[in-house]
């Protein structure tokens, strides 16, 4: 099965971010639509970059939790996956992004996208597609 990057998570689009939950190592984005029971989610096993009016926040920065909670409720306008590029969901008040370098890395994965109707998933690792350039 060959993979179409940004296919699965493009359909976050439209969906508005519900929940974040904050972890040492790891964030996680929970999102709800109006057209669905089930909310998918994306686990980010690398500290995201946050940018919320115009100024990026990093995992250690002051207002780095701020920023993300500031995003809850705002809508998915638009997502990107692309080789060194990394990750990106945009959201109406800013975006959320991950591309994280070799030393960053705290596992065997980058990403998890689940929780749709149908059981699609997509787990982002090093040494694959997006991220081919980490090993």
């Amino acid at each position: 099965m060959s993979v179409v990057p940004n296919e699965l998570l493009a359909r976050l689009v439209g969906a508005r971010l519900y929940s974040v939950e904050l972890g040492v190592d790891h964030v996680q984005l929970r999102f709800e639509n109006d057209e669905s029971f089930h909310m998918p989610f994306l686990s980010l096993d690398c500290m995201p970059v946050v940018s919320r009016d115009g100024t990026a926040y990093w995992s250690a920065d002051t207002g780095y939790a701020d920023a993300l909670r500031a995003l809850l409720g705002d809508e998915v306008t638009a997502t990107a996956e692309e080789p060194g590029r990394g990750l990106r969901v945009e959201l109406g008040g800013g975006w959320i992004g991950v591309d994280p370098s070799a030393d960053e890395l705290v596992g065997d994965e980058i990403a998890t996208l689940a929780g749709f109707d149908d059981g699609s998933t997509r787990v982002w690792r090093p040494g694959e597609d997006t991220f081919a350039g980490l090993s």
